[in-house]
């Protein structure tokens, strides 16, 4: 899923703190991972690196990490819901 090209994406997108944009973030990994197992995939990459600012003074790092948290837990569990076999990996950033 390509969550950080698109526009609405800026400031983050696991990460962000506007419900709506983290919610399209969550629906984009959702449909991806489900595609992912649907042709078999042995692995599904998620890039663990916050975007979108330019200082750490300008955005709420506890919300973020919160996010980020939130995030990872709903697509492990969307993983073994849907029977997902293939480890969940962090890209390092």
């Amino acid at each position: 899923a390509n969550l950080f090209t698109p526009r609405r994406y800026m400031n983050g997108a696991a990460t962000n703190p506007d419900p709506a944009v983290f919610a399209r973030a969550a629906a984009s990994v959702k449909k991806c991972l489900e595609v992912t197992h649907r042709l078999g995939g042995e692995n599904y990459v998620l890039w663990g690196g916050r975007e979108g600012y330019q200082s750490i003074l300008n955005t709420n790092v506890r919300l973020e990490l919160d996010n980020l948290a939130r995030f990872l837990s709903m697509v492990a569990e969307h993983k073994h819901k849907v029977g997902f076999r293939g480890p969940l990996l962090l890209e390092p950033k």
